[in-house]
Order: C-alpha cells, then sequence, then structure tokens
C-alpha cells in the first residue's frame, strides 16, 4: 500500500512539474527577409493587417512613439534582436534593419522585407542563399539551449516520398475531385504531431506541374521559393496538380484537408486563365509559443511568390495567419 501511495505521489509531481506553454510576449515573424506578420499573446496580425491599422482614421492621430509603446503588436523599426534559423536548426542571431521596399510597385504589391545582419561574414552569407526563419523574441537567450530550441517543441519526421500506401491516398484525393488515372508525385511527405497530444497528422504534397527531378534538386538544395517559379509553365495544361494535403483525425475519424488543392481535370481547356502553382513545406514550428506547430510552407507561380504560415485547429479548419511575398 505505501508503494502504491509512494508511486502516485510521484506521478502527482511528474505530472505538476510539466509546465504549460508560455505565450511569447510578442515576436516578429520574418522568412526568407519577408516580413510576415507578427504574433502577441497567441494572436495574430499579418503585415497586411498592419497596413489598414496604420490607416485606419482613429490612428492618424497617434504619433510614431505612441503607436510603438501603445500598440500591442511588436512592429519592426529597426535594430531588433532575431533567432534566425535555418533548415538545419538554430544558425545565430542577428540584428534587423526597419522595413524597405525592394521593387515596391512593380506587381502591385508591397514587399516588405527585413536585412539582417549577424555581424559574421560567413553568417551573413548563409541567409543570402537559403529561406531562413527569423524570430525576434523578446526574452529570447542565446545562451540558453531551451530558448534557441523554444520554437520546435517536437521534429517532424521526413518520410520517404516513394509509399505506396500515400500515393494510393493522393490517388483517391485526386479522383474525388476531378483528375482520375495520373501518376501521383509525392515529392514530400512528413509525419508530425502538430498538437503536441501523441497524435501524429500527416503532410503530403504531390505535383506535376513542374518536372520532378527538376523539383526534387530545389529541394535538395534548399533554396527559397524564387528559384523554382521561373520552372512554372505559364498556362494550365489538363492534368496538372498540386496538392499539399493534411491528413488529420478529426472527432475520431481520418480527413484530408487540403492546404492547397491546385487541379485541372482533364477536361479543363488550356489557357481558361488560372495559373499553376507550386507549393514547398518548409518548416513546423511553434511561432507564437502556444504549444502548437503552426505549417510554414511557400507558394509559387510563374510571376510571383509568397511564404505562408497555416495554422490546423482540432476542429479540422486551417486558416493561413501569416503571408507575405513577392507579386503574390
Amino acid at each position: 500500500m505505501k508503494k502504491i501511495i509512494l508511486l502516485l505521489c510521484a506521478a502527482v509531481v511528474f505530472y505538476s512539474s510539466q509546465a504549460e506553454p508560455v505565450m511569447y510576449p510578442g515576436s516578429i515573424v520574418v522568412f526568407d527577409g519577408f516580413w510576415l506578420g507578427s504574433a502577441a499573446e497567441g494572436k495574430w496580425k499579418s503585415a497586411e493587417d498592419f497596413g489598414a491599422d496604420m490607416a485606419a482614421p482613429e490612428r492618424q492621430d497617434w504619433v510614431w512613439a505612441q503607436w510603438e509603446t501603445e500598440y500591442p503588436f511588436p512592429y519592426p523599426w529597426g535594430g531588433e534582436r532575431y533567432a534566425i534559423y535555418l533548415s538545419t536548426g538554430y544558425h545565430c542571431a542577428a540584428q534587423g534593419e526597419g522595413l524597405h521596399g525592394d521593387h515596391r510597385g512593380e506587381f502591385g504589391d508591397d514587399l516588405d522585407k527585413i536585412e539582417m545582419h549577424t555581424g559574421n561574414e560567413g553568417k551573413d552569407a548563409a541567409l543570402k542563399k537559403t529561406a531562413y526563419l527569423g524570430l525576434s523574441v523578446i526574452d529570447f537567450d542565446e545562451d540558453s539551449e531551451q530558448d534557441k530550441n523554444r520554437p520546435f517543441p517536437r521534429e517532424a519526421a521526413a518520410m520517404p516520398d516513394q509509399n505506396a500506401a500515400y500515393e494510393k491516398i493522393m490517388k483517391e484525393y485526386l479522383a474525388r475531385n476531378g483528375l482520375s488515372d495520373t501518376t501521383v508525385n509525392i515529392m514530400q511527405l512528413f509525419r508530425v504531431d502538430l498538437e503536441g497530444d501523441g497524435v501524429d497528422e500527416a503532410v503530403i504534397y504531390a505535383q506535376n506541374v513542374v518536372d520532378p527531378k527538376t523539383y526534387s534538386d530545389f529541394l535538395k538544395q534548399d533554396k527559397p521559393m524564387e528559384e523554382i517559379k521561373r520552372e512554372i509553365k505559364t498556362s494550365v495544361e489538363p492534368g496538372m496538380y498540386s496538392v499539399l494535403l493534411l491528413r488529420k483525425i478529426v472527432n475520431g475519424e481520418v480527413r484530408d484537408i487540403p492546404l492547397v488543392s491546385f487541379i485541372a481535370p482533364k477536361g479543363t481547356a488550356s489557357g481558361d486563365g488560372s495559373i499553376p502553382t507550386v507549393q514547398r513545406v518548409y518548416r513546423f514550428a511553434d511561432l507564437n509559443g502556444n504549444g502548437t506547430l503552426e505549417i510554414i510552407f511557400g507558394n509559387a507561380h510563374c510571376e510571383g511568390f509568397d511564404y505562408n504560415v497555416t495554422e490546423a485547429l482540432r476542429d479540422g479548419s486551417v486558416e493561413i495567419v501569416l503571408s507575405n511575398g513577392a507579386g503574390s
């Protein structure tokens, strides 16, 4: 009996020691130099939403100093410290400049970019040839392994793209959406526990818009989306598809939830006005500190590209909470 009581006490102590996720007090989210937006206390504000807030009549009487001190979401004024992550993990700390436009208005868009400076020539060079994630977190400590790993409480497992079971799942999805009897080219396949509940989700990406070998080389080189857009055709051809699928258990049932679904059934007329797109999953990361991983993916067409942060909720709904890019 004493042994049982001791075990129960130990279990209580262990359970109580598991700290609840602590929301970041505020973070600016940058990917490939693009300011995607910001998070504060578990809520999101996209770069586009910031612009709307600034233009609101009730904001016109504010001076910039008031905005900086009273606005609930952090804004990139310049001089913030960022934790920089490459595909291999934590890279270094860096300081960011204020926002600036690169070819602003060329495609009718606002390219809100932030230049990063690490103070190290080699580390700076790495940021110019890969798509990096930058997080400006107020209480980040570069000497703390816990802080450096905080955006990644759980790792996604990349699976071999040659997988008959998932090829069948994707083939059935394409058939349900008007495209049957087609070859399935799985480009990326992950198993990941998004919610930390011990149940894995699957993320599947398949496409035939770009030659599979060309796309595989693009993945291996870990390039930004700008590097693949030049390979994308300008008009739709019947039979094209590019599908990014989240496979998730919702209320005890497995559901296939499209994050992006571009499908041109074989009866589709060429040149119908649609634009072929391709995607790439870059990261699974907890960007706002609530313990749930968001999905960071790129999207590209022949004239532009963007990066998106998608939040998948327990009820099976998905929402792009942050986004920015060039000509998107």
